[in-house]
């Protein structure tokens, strides 16, 4: 199917500098970056997902991701302030939220989607189903699979949308006025913890992207 043929959704990817690593999980840039890659991956590979802006202020990234992520349009947006971000938890978080806030200036009157890259388990079909639910929402949020963090967030417009990601982000989102949408467990399943990423290696319902296996094997 060619890129203009796709129903339109913009689908804003926020990514902190991989060589802070991935903390909680502890893991090295080679891996964070794995998993990023992983995931731009699976969403170009959705129908639905007619452009990905990619927010990063990771160079090595933003050029493999060019190479890499076929199929779609891919716009990267360098995010200059989160390159000097300390990483700490609360100025992730803080960092995070622009990063978003900076992807949604890049959108006009689309439907747009925030994905967390942190989803190398994520089965297209998976998320085209969820966008396609989404189309008459006006702003959604899909848990993870906690309950308590948010891993996507949509809205019919990029005004109605609202971020605010951060630990236990679900219930904020809820609050700010988000429905709860309802997804398989290869969108909720995050990455954030060894536990996390050896549940996911070994479960038979989810398949982690190539990258994401051989760089955490």
């Amino acid at each position: 199917m060619s890129v203009t043929s796709r129903p339109g959704w913009t689908v804003i990817v926020p990514v902190k500098h991989t060589s802070h690593g991935k903390s909680r999980l502890g893991a090295d840039a080679a891996l964070a970056r794995a998993i990023a890659l992983d995931t731009l991956e699976r969403i170009a590979a959705a129908h639905s997902a007619e452009r990905i802006v990619l927010v990063t202020s990771d160079v090595g990234l933003a050029e493999e991701a060019r190479r890499e992520i076929v199929g779609v349009q891919l716009e990267v947006v360098a995010d200059v302030d989160s390159a000097s971000t300390t990483a700490g938890p609360d100025s992730i978080e803080h960092s995070l939220n622009d990063a978003v806030r900076l992807g949604l200036g890049r959108v006009s009157d689309d439907l747009v989607a925030v994905i967390h890259a942190d989803l190398p388990a994520l089965d297209p079909d998976e998320l085209d189903e969820v966008l396609r639910l989404a189309t008459d929402v006006p702003f959604g949020a899909v848990s993870d699979s906690e309950g308590l963090g948010t891993v996507m967030l949509t809205a019919q417009n990029p005004r109605a949308l609202h971020p605010s990601f951060g630990r236990r982000s679900y219930a904020r989102h809820l609050a700010a006025g988000a429905a709860p949408l309802a997804a398989a467990a290869s969108l909720r399943h995050d990455i954030d913890t060894p536990a996390q990423l050896a549940a996911a290696r070994d479960s038979p319902d989810l398949t982690l992207g190539p990258r994401t296996r051989a760089a955490g094997s």
